[in-house]
């Protein structure tokens, strides 16, 4: 029985976030005074720092008080000794900067950042429970005086992508805003790869909810490729250079998710690797013609950056994103859609240089998020990521089996009519999909053998008649209906596979 007293009476320990101490996370100094170019930095100390990482210089001066003017992040990729190796400066749109020697130099997490976040998470609720993302960062501050963060209900940290995530409050939800990229991962490939001869030409659907684009037909071989050295992904879509032509991959947002982003803010990102492409280019083109209508293959004339088919109109100015045999997370940032309209949205990511053939490039954990800067990658799970897939396109094959095979395993089968089937009789099927379209459409059917348009007639368990013309009609968003003839006495089985593609 319940006691009536608080949990703290019962035996129960409250969870609850504490307040930082006084003390920065990790701090030492500069051993040596540096100008504002070097890319190795020794410090006094690197016990505790691991790699790779952010520091700031500067924050502070010998006294305490904070200097702005001062103030330089930098970015590293290793340590060897004391010394900082692979050094990015004025990192996070800091200013590269002289600094003395003895300069403070710590993490780029400080006091105020944990203040921030202490109020977040400690807030008190309302007594109905609920607090607004806007309530949870205003009415007070307890960051004025650090140089790292203002009152601002969007600056509440140093760290770039921890001000991303407290903005707009997409940290918060898992949301469009914070992907709105489906099989960002490669994960998904029903229509099953590799993706050579004609169904490698320009504008065509190769993994799910990609779109192949290129300067003419067979540009690259596509695949899904398995990967084990980057943590997050299981797969990688290479693409294959078999004709010296610029080419790339891009995915549409339809109407009702692209509408959401009119007058945003967002940023694109995604990993690649090449021992032999050094280059690559992205961004966000917008549709303004009417919704859902699209021009699926965007590029009107290729080039470094191509002039964009009628209806597409650039929301960034491309520029080359570098390339190099290991993974890189590569980034487009600050990109305003400000497009009077935005009935669609498209992120295309391509190559600026005619490629040699046999050159390949590797892309995976691809991303668009609302807001000023890339957050850091989101896997979703395969199941996730495969029925947000099929409300473009659904097959009855099995996952592993492409379309158009002589099959019987997974096809759409009736129960049987009762009684005898005389010659001229009708079989019917209504068939009501696993997810819904986004739109109704006629899907494409075979029969056991994989023959386009029909469909097969049984007569017993182990007795099929092939090649029996199928008819499909009462195409629905969440199902349509096949019927055949019979050609044969007791044909009381209708089967058949089908594909049904609601791609824009």
């Amino acid at each position: 029985m319940d006691s009536g007293l608080p949990l703290t009476q019962k035996g129960y320990k409250m969870a609850t976030l504490e307040k930082a101490p006084t003390s920065n996370f990790w701090s030492t100094s500069l051993n040596g005074a540096i100008n504002d170019s070097v890319t190795t930095i020794t410090l006094n100390s690197t016990v505790g720092l691991q790699a790779p990482g952010r520091l700031v210089i500067n924050r502070q001066d010998s006294t305490g008080k904070n200097t702005p003017s001062a103030r330089e992040v930098i970015s590293f990729t290793g340590i060897s000794g004391s010394d900082l190796t692979g050094v990015t400066r004025g990192a996070d749109n800091s200013t590269a900067r002289s600094h003395a020697d003895g300069s403070l130099v710590e993490s780029a997490i400080v006091v105020g950042n944990w203040d921030a976040l202490y109020k977040v998470v400690n807030q008190e609720h309302s007594t109905s429970g609920v607090h607004s993302v806007a309530d949870m960062i205003t009415g007070g501050s307890v960051i004025d005086d650090d140089t790292f963060a203002t009152a601002s209900a969007t600056t509440l940290a140093t760290s770039e992508s921890t001000k991303a995530y407290v903005d707009n409050g997409t940290w918060l939800k898992d949301s469009i805003f914070r992907q709105a990229i489906l099989n960002g991962n490669f994960d998904v490939d029903q229509r099953v790869g590799p993706y050579t001869a004609s169904r490698n030409n320009d504008d065509v659907y190769i993994l799910d909810r990609w779109n192949l684009i290129s300067d003419g037909n067979d540009v690259f071989d596509v695949s899904q490729e398995a990967i084990t050295d980057l943590p997050g992904s299981n797969y990688a879509i290479k693409l294959d250079v078999e004709t010296a032509k610029r080419g790339g991959i891009v995915q549409f947002l339809e109407a009702k998710d692209a509408q959401k982003f009119k007058g945003k803010t967002v940023s694109i990102s995604f990993a690649v690797k090449s021992a032999n492409i050094s280059a690559l280019r992205a961004t966000v083109l917008s549709w303004a013609s009417t919704a859902d209508a699209i021009t699926s293959d965007v590029v009107g004339t290729w080039g470094a950056t191509p002039t964009w088919a009628a209806g597409w109109a650039d929301n960034a100015t491309p520029a080359d994103l570098t390339v190099t045999s290991s993974w890189t997370t590569v980034k487009v940032e600050g990109i305003v859609l400000d497009e009077a309209t935005v009935n669609n949205l498209a992120l295309v990511i391509w190559t600026p240089n005619e490629e040699t053939i046999g050159d390949i490039v590797y892309i995976t954990q691809v991303q668009m998020n609302e807001g000023s800067k890339a957050l850091p990658f989101m896997p979703k799970s395969f199941e996730e990521e495969l029925r947000a897939c099929m409300r473009y396109y659904e097959k009855s094959y099995e996952y592993a089996i492409p379309t158009a095979t002589a099959s019987e395993s997974g096809m759409i089968e009736s129960t049987g009519a009762g009684g005898a089937c005389t010659v001229g009789d009708y079989v019917i099927v209504k068939h009501r999909y696993q997810v819904p379209k986004r739109l109704a459409v006629t899907p494409t059917v075979w029969d056991q053998a994989g023959n386009s348009g029909k469909c097969s007639l049984r007569r017993a368990e182990s007795f099929l008649t092939n090649n029996i013309t199928a008819n499909v009609d009462q195409v629905q968003t969440n199902s349509f209906r096949v019927y055949a003839v019979t050609t044969a006495t007791n044909q009381r089985g209708l089967i058949f596979h089908f594909a049904s593609d609601a791609e824009l």
